[in-house]
């Protein structure tokens, strides 16, 4: 990861120095899974637009690849924001509380570092939640 430029993800102007390997671009298409790692400072909440509730702690992810015709846009929560994941507008817009926990990453400790999975699913019964953006 060092010494690699810093590069911004559609969606995400904090200000951030974000670092974004994508494996998918050197893998063979006949894998089934890609890999991908994000560094970067955990966003704090997102002050609501026009007066509105304030957004739990997130990060904006926008796909685009070959054989997807438009970009899908969806979001990463943290899953130690409960209280805030609770209270999001964004996350109280989708209907089916099982299908909100496709946004939520859950938190673990790697090597004495804070490490959250977002897994991505294109499809099936696990699949991700993605906005109309």
């Amino acid at each position: 990861m060092l010494g690699q430029k810093p590069v911004r993800a559609v969606g995400l102007n904090l200000g951030l120095r974000l670092y974004l390997v994508l494996v998918a671009i050197f893998l063979p298409t006949f894998l089934s899974y890609y890999v991908y790692t994000i560094r970067t400072i955990k966003p704090g909440s997102v002050a609501g637009r026009k007066g509105r509730k304030a957004m739990a702690p997130h990060i904006n992810f926008w796909l685009a690849s070959r054989g997807i015709n438009i970009g899908l846009a969806t979001r990463m929560y943290f899953g130690d924001e409960e209280a805030a994941n609770s209270d999001d507008p964004v996350l109280n817009i989708i209907e089916q509380p099982e299908r909100r926990k496709t946004l939520i990453a859950p938190r673990s400790e790697r090597d004495g570092a804070v490490v959250y999975t977002f897994d991505i699913y294109l499809q099936g019964d696990r699949e991700t939640v993605f906005f109309d953006v």
